[in-house]
């Protein structure tokens, strides 16, 4: 997740480090792992998937089926960015819930 935080420094201003002493006490931003998302409802969320195109259109059915009332989600990545070797423009989750 270091690219999250590297992207919220730059956001913010600050040099490396210093971060979380700006964060302190912001309780509205959270970083999760997809790998807890299971069982859970997010209501009243605006949530925010990066490199999308590196999900199946499993792991993507997975996550929006997640996405409660009043909720925005934003799915952000590159087709032409693929990782995993058996994924492909066509077949990613990206492309898939496009």
């Amino acid at each position: 997740m270091q690219p999250i935080y590297d992207n919220l420094e730059y956001l913010f201003g600050h040099e490396e480090g210093s971060l979380e002493e700006s964060l302190v006490g912001i309780s509205d931003i959270e970083i999760e792992a997809l790998t807890y998302i299971r069982g859970r409802t997010l209501p009243q969320q605006y949530i925010i998937i990066d490199e999308a195109q590196n999900l199946t259109k499993h792991e993507i059915k997975t996550i929006i089926t997640r996405v409660g009332e009043e909720s925005k989600i934003v799915l952000i990545g590159d087709t032409e960015q693929i990782d995993p070797p058996y994924l492909t423009a066509d077949n990613n989750g990206l492309s898939y819930i496009v």
